[in-house]
């Protein structure tokens, strides 16, 4: 959670920079922030660097570094950097021309539920994965003959063909029969799309059973997006029994695989608790999940849980961050949230968010003063609401480091039992090493903490002192 959190700092403050909200306008600085995060793996901060990039808005272009950052983001599951890479490639003007990568990309936006890569897809290529396609009256001459024969993916896309109309009139009644002939073979993406036209009722009457016969296999053989479909019918009744257990286990098949609507799905029902048990914690892991792909209410939702504290957990800087995130992204009701989230600051606290988002992006680099300075933070609530795991989380990562405050004040935690499992040895190690640091305090503290290690034990925390070395 602390490095989710740091991420969503790094692209909130970058945020700020780029707008001059708060701070001076500065594009570089925004850039550099979106790398780290980028190198983090968020895909949405990929993304958007490699705007910058393309732009040269106040940083230098780079084509080339643009390209392989919006790859990145499209294999993150960022349909928009999927169709963005594929127009780049199809028109051959920053990179060489690349139609079969072209189509690759626009078929994983698509995939991803772009609805303006699904509109665009239609019959992309033979089976050969060649740029006639593009060609209707070509691709079918090529089609039809191995559609006849037998091949199941052209039988698939002759039935996309008549499905969307493109190239040929539509026809779903043909479409079915093709897609039936290419579903009887196995083909998952074949029996996801014939599962749709009998939802729709698109070329004959609408049959919920039959799509959930269909869905199941393809599901059952990996398709991500026919367990969503699935879960989907088993949420509402539609063609099989109302289950919510069952929807429930689709929508976590789907959302494991980074399906997003099912992440978002999985983690209402959690926080909601019908049909399943009602949990604080994985309704905010699923969101989070969702989050960190782009999807606003998820954004919305966690920070309403992380500024409300359900499940226990209150963070109103990731809160603020996240509210800011989504309603820069359109949805309305963030807006609101994070006004709110504001007014929990004091007055003269109004400004802190740029501090907090600051110190969590040096502390995430490694700087061990800006970890112990967070974890001091989170210790005593100032300005952040106490967490006193979160703060033994952040000790440990500067202790480790050789930090002596933070190997003290870690040690006092373990000998206290707050925030973490009493540990009178782990208590010892820790302030052993601050003593030796010559840390103000730490020789009486580890003096007390001795007295309440076993004498036969004591050999060991001299062995692991001893042998302690900083992690680099």
């Amino acid at each position: 959670a602390a490095a989710a959190g740091v991420v969503e700092a790094q692209i909130g403050l970058a945020r700020f920079y780029l707008a001059g909200r708060g701070v001076a306008a500065d594009p570089a600085r925004a850039a550099a922030l979106l790398g780290q995060a980028a190198a983090r793996g968020d895909a949405e901060s990929a993304e958007d660097l490699a705007g910058l990039l393309l732009s040269g808005h106040g940083v230098g272009r780079n084509d080339a570094q643009a390209v392989a950052l919006l790859k990145a983001a499209a294999d993150g599951g960022r349909a928009t950097a999927a169709l963005r890479l594929s127009n780049i490639l199809s028109k051959g003007e920053i990179v060489p021309r690349d139609e079969e990568a072209a189509a690759k990309f626009l078929a994983k936006a698509a995939a991803l539920g772009l609805p303006e890569a699904q509109a665009r897809i239609g019959a992309e290529k033979s089976s050969q994965g060649t740029a006639a396609a593009r060609d209707y009256s070509r691709a079918l001459e090529t089609l039809i003959p191995a559609a006849e024969r037998g091949d199941a993916e052209a039988q698939f896309q002759l039935g996309i063909l008549f499905a969307e109309g493109q190239g040929v009139a539509p026809d779903p009644v043909v479409a079915r029969q093709w897609l039936e002939r290419a579903a009887a073979q196995g083909l998952q993406s074949a029996q996801f799309g014939l599962a749709t036209l009998y939802l729709e009722g698109r070329g004959g009457a609408r049959d919920p059973n039959r799509a959930a016969e269909l869905l199941t296999k393809a599901g059952e053989a990996g398709h991500v997006a026919a367990m969503f479909n699935l879960a989907q019918q088993y949420r509402r009744g539609d063609g099989v029994t109302a289950n919510s257990l069952e929807a429930a286990r689709w929508y976590e098949r789907a959302a494991e695989k980074g399906n997003v609507p099912a992440q978002y799905a999985l983690g209402l029902m959690r926080y909601r608790g019908r049909g399943i048990d009602k949990d604080f914690a994985l309704a905010a892991h699923w969101f989070r999940r969702a989050a960190e792909q782009g999807d606003a209410q998820a954004q919305y939702n966690l920070a309403v849980m992380l500024s409300r504290g359900d499940g226990g957990t209150t963070n109103q800087a990731e809160a603020y961050v996240l509210a800011d995130r989504a309603a820069r992204r359109g949805f309305e009701p963030a807006v609101a949230a994070r006004e709110a989230i504001v007014q929990r600051f004091k007055e003269d606290e109004r400004g802190v968010f740029v501090e907090i988002a600051e110190q969590y992006e040096k502390a995430a680099a490694g700087d061990t003063a800006a970890q112990t300075a967070l974890a001091r933070a989170y210790e005593t609530g100032d300005p952040y609401e106490k967490d006193i795991s979160l703060a033994a989380d952040w000790y440990r990562r500067a202790a480790e480091r050789g930090h002596a405050e933070a190997q003290f004040r870690l040690g006092n935690l373990y000998l206290a039992g707050d925030g973490v499992a009493r540990d009178t040895l782990e208590a010892a190690m820790w302030l052993a090493l601050a003593a030796r640091a010559k840390y103000p305090g730490a020789e009486a503290l580890l003096r007390r903490a001795m007295r309440a290690v076993d004498e036969s034990k004591r050999p060991e925390i001299e062995s692991r002192v001893n042998a302690w070395k900083p992690k680099t």
